[in-house]
């Protein structure tokens, strides 16, 4: 929290941040129990820092193009709805190619012969498919809700 709080330099998307990676768990869960079934060891709860890690990474890299897109066009200074359009496009593609390449992972793990481990790499899959669609959905909202409420001129 500390850390995303000092990068971002906004509280209100430190918490929005972890509390996005929290519900992004359960959901996950949700998805895992649909897909696997019931196994769920305690090595699956160690899955929260690989979510921790690749959520706070695709916070970053969406609030620096958010950042970005002022230099690319001055005019979206103005415009927001526009900016977040263009955010939305640019970081949509970079988050989807390490969000793909991570859950292609951990998904060609879940064929190992080991139930643990075979379990553990749906469930970590599940997690950034899960991470990836709230990115896409809900981390535009915060932005768009920040940039309405927190930095009105």
């Amino acid at each position: 929290l500390i850390y995303v709080i000092a990068m971002t330099q906004s509280v209100f998307f430190g918490v929005m941040a972890l509390g996005q990676i929290f519900l992004c768990f359960f959901s996950g869960f949700i998805m895992y129990r649909i897909f696997y079934g019931p196994f769920f060891g305690t090595f699956h709860i160690m899955a929260i820092f690989l979510l921790l890690g690749v959520g706070v990474d695709d916070v970053f890299v969406f609030n620096n193009h958010f950042d970005a897109a002022l230099q690319m066009h001055p005019g979206y200074k103005e415009d927001r709805w526009a900016r977040l359009s263009w955010t939305w496009k640019h970081s949509a593609l970079a988050m989807g190619v390490t969000s793909l390449t991570t859950s292609v992972s951990f998904f060609l793990s879940g064929t190992s012969s080991f139930p643990g481990i075979s379990s553990f790499g749906i469930f970590a899959g599940c997690l950034c498919v899960v991470m990836y669609l709230s990115m896409l959905f809900f981390w535009p909202a915060v932005v768009a809700f920040n940039e309405a409420i927190f930095k009105q001129k």
